[in-house]
């Protein structure tokens, strides 16, 4: 497969700072610095995203591509990730059931931009593009559940929450047991 998510099993901290407004800035304190990151792994090229700055600034941009990706049978959206070690373009292009996703990367340091850049576009099926990020929203969940945060307590986490319980399937990486 063209693409695919590692999400690794990050320990988090039961921490809930007040300075937090959203539960996008929860997830930057919820995990530590130094933690086990989640790896995408692009057309064979892997990339590590930190769930400290990397997915904490993508969760509320990933949540409306899946949004998008589920509601309409067909479309085009273009995302700019907006975090410092992820900035990056991606144009999504879908219709019936197959996704393909064009990048404009950025500097990813490691040697791999120019590899990321030769790379091409992706293509797959929009459910197996959402299962790829099912356990790295529930990675999210439960560290955030672990810190005090609740659905009740704002939209976002409802939103979160809903989302993650929208994805059917697991990534290729995490078989279900059924």
């Amino acid at each position: 497969m063209s693409f695919f998510i590692q999400a690794g099993a990050p320990e988090s901290l039961p921490v809930r700072s007040e300075e937090d407004e959203t539960p996008w800035d929860a997830v930057e304190s919820v995990f530590p610095l130094h933690g086990e990151h989640a790896v995408l792994v692009w057309n064979h090229i892997p990339i590590l995203l930190s769930y400290k700055y990397d997915l904490s600034c993508m969760i509320e941009d990933l949540l409306l591509i899946i949004e998008e990706l589920q509601s309409r049978h067909s479309g085009k959206l273009t995302n700019h990730w907006v975090s410092n070690t992820f900035a990056h373009e991606w144009r999504f292009e879908w219709s019936d059931n197959r996704l393909t996703i064009e990048s404009k990367w950025g500097e990813i340091g490691n040697g791999l931009d120019e590899l990321l850049r030769r790379s091409g576009p992706v293509t797959l099926d929009i459910e197996a593009f959402t299962a790829e990020w099912k356990k790295v929203l529930e990675n999210v969940i439960e560290a955030l559940r672990q810190a005090g945060h609740e659905e009740a307590e704002s939209e976002e986490m409802t939103r979160l929450v809903k989302v993650w319980s929208s994805i059917e399937a697991e990534g290729i990486l995490y078989p279900s047991n059924e």
